[in-house]
């Protein structure tokens, strides 16, 4: 039996006060109710293992009042205080961006059939936001690529316009909020909101956001399609997050999961990376792979 299981079991203790047996810890005075039969060594370790514990946690817990205490101290604010930022934030950076090449790769799985498709575009966006795509590369199942990931592409081509921009962003025009509280995301503070579409419009979202604390921009997006795009898609949940490259908040990520009748669970993914910002922006201001405002892309 090991003395941890003494300590834990045994019913006669004694208590030991003689400093010179059991050194100080620091300059931290002690006294402890420790096992006759250990041996001095795991005592002395005993007795500072406690007391270096004791003052972790007490550093700790120091620490995450200090942190809630900062948190608490942000303004209170309505829904209305929100949204009016992130909308005013969202045109600011709109009047400033003059576009961007990109490059992403669309990947789609369904292990049930055991099919999986891969493109690689070039997408070139303008300063009032249109997209146009260049294929690079593509792999895989060729049905799957025809039928499923070029009509996303086209459909994402087509939302871009002008005539449909204005229609798929995410403000009080497009959608209701109800602010449900505040969460550390990617190591940033953000507000959460659920989003809930005014029309059954199949580009608009049902579901949450998440508003950048400090900068009011949507870093990430989480919910399903406003209206059921096909009879034989069951559900659809889409997660879509943002980061930073120069000033602006653009795509890195988006991820859906989609059970339909026929044939199960399919999984799509799209990485979005190379950014290069047109216009006086530094190569160093771009590096960061950290998404554009209010409007899901």
């Amino acid at each position: 039996m090991t003395w941890r299981s003494v300590v834990a079991t045994e019913l006669t203790t004694e208590t030991r006060e003689d400093p010179r047996r059991y050194p100080r810890c620091g300059a931290v005075e002690h006294k402890v109710q420790v096992n006759a039969q250990m041996p001095d060594q795991e005592k002395r370790w005993w007795i500072c293992g406690g007391i270096s514990l004791g003052l972790s946690m007490i550093f700790l817990n120091a620490v995450l009042a200090s942190a809630m205490a900062g948190e608490n101290a942000l303004p209170a604010l309505t829904v209305e205080d929100v949204v009016s930022r992130m909308v005013q934030a969202d045109d600011k950076r709109t009047s400033e961006f003059q576009g961007y090449t990109a490059k992403r790769r669309y990947y789609i799985e369904n292990k049930r059939v055991n099919k999986r498709a891969e493109i690689m575009v070039q997408v070139t966006c303008t300063s009032t936001g249109s997209r146009s795509f260049d294929v690079i590369s593509e792999s895989g199942s060729s049905i799957i690529r025809t039928r499923v990931l070029r009509k996303m592409i086209d459909a994402e081509a087509e939302a871009s316009q002008q005539d449909g921009r204005e229609r798929n962003r995410i403000i009080p025009s497009n959608y209701d909020f109800r602010l449900t509280g505040r969460e550390v995301t990617d190591g940033r503070l953000a507000h959460v909101l659920e989003i809930v579409p005014k029309t059954q419009n199949r580009f608009l979202i049902r579901g949450r956001i998440w508003v950048d604390a400090e900068e009011y921009a949507i870093t990430r997006i989480e919910g399903t399609p406003a209206k059921n795009p096909s009879f034989w898609t069951r559900s659809i949940r889409i997660v879509h997050r943002y980061g930073k490259t120069g000033p602006f908040w653009l795509p890195v990520l988006n991820q859906s999961h989609a059970e339909a009748r026929l044939f199960g669970s399919t999984e799509v993914t799209i990485d979005y990376f190379d950014y290069l910002l047109n216009g006086a922006v530094s190569s160093s201001e771009q590096r960061s792979r950290k998404v554009e405002c209010c409007t899901v892309h």
